[in-house]
């Protein structure tokens, strides 16, 4: 993935984080990104690989806007609120909760 490409794709993760009206998780926010940004998702996907409980690989495209999400929580932008149980199909026991 390139600079731009990650350039193009950071401002999509603000948007769709600052979009939610309460405190959401990674988890609700991947699915919500997927939908908004569609190319972007399945971009990362292809760089990064499909996540969830059977990826295979501890590191993925929801991974990867996890970080994001993070960077802008270190910015200001958002909240980081703490972890939350996750969803069974999510691949991990814990997720992280954010707030706009």
């Amino acid at each position: 993935m390139t600079k731009s490409q990650v350039a193009q794709i950071r401002p999509e993760a603000l948007i769709v984080a600052q979009s939610f009206g309460n405190r959401f998780t990674t988890e609700r926010f991947i699915r919500r990104f997927a939908r908004r940004f569609p190319k972007s998702w399945r971009l990362l996907v292809r760089t990064y690989g499909r996540p969830g409980k059977d990826a295979g690989t501890y590191y993925t495209a929801a991974s990867r806007l996890a970080h994001m999400l993070l960077a802008h929580a270190n910015r200001g932008h958002i909240t980081r609120v703490g972890y939350v149980n996750a969803s069974p199909a999510w691949g991990a026991r814990w997720v992280l909760q954010f707030k706009p």
